[in-house]
């Protein structure tokens, strides 16, 4: 019975960790929410300060901010475009000391060659998805 539940517990070990998504699938998951428009669905699935928000009314503040700063066609294009260029960029894995509650602490960073010193960061959820700050 003990080798039974030691198989089980890893095969549920290795089925959990198939399932989180890489930070390359993140962004291009965050990319098509800009893409559709669907900040509903950006804010509360892949922004992993939510927490900060304390009853619904606070996150649909959050989703009409998204909507009013993106309603430009062209505004939101060029985010688009960007997110589509980090999505070429070196990726590296970090450690975040102060990570927040909804997150594991390992950190994405998106680097472009030649610009060590800037780069675009995901967050690693609890849930296994990549998130953003704000």
């Amino acid at each position: 019975m003990k080798s039974f539940l030691k198989i089980a517990a890893l095969s549920l070990l290795a089925l959990a960790s198939s399932l989180a998504e890489t930070p390359q699938e993140g962004l291009a998951k965050i990319t098509e929410y800009y893409k559709n428009s669907n900040f509903k669905q950006l804010i509360t699935e892949r922004y992993s300060e939510i927490h900060k928000a304390k009853t619904d009314e606070e996150v649909a503040k959050f989703v009409a901010k998204f909507e009013k700063r993106f309603a430009d066609p062209k505004r939101l294009e060029k985010v688009v475009a960007q997110f589509e260029m980090i999505a070429g960029y070196e990726v590296t894995i970090e450690e975040d000391e102060t990570p927040q509650p909804t997150e594991t602490g390992k950190v994405a960073k998106f680097t472009k060659p030649g610009e060590e010193g800037r780069s675009f960061k995901l967050y690693e959820m609890k849930n296994g998805l990549w998130g953003f700050h704000l």
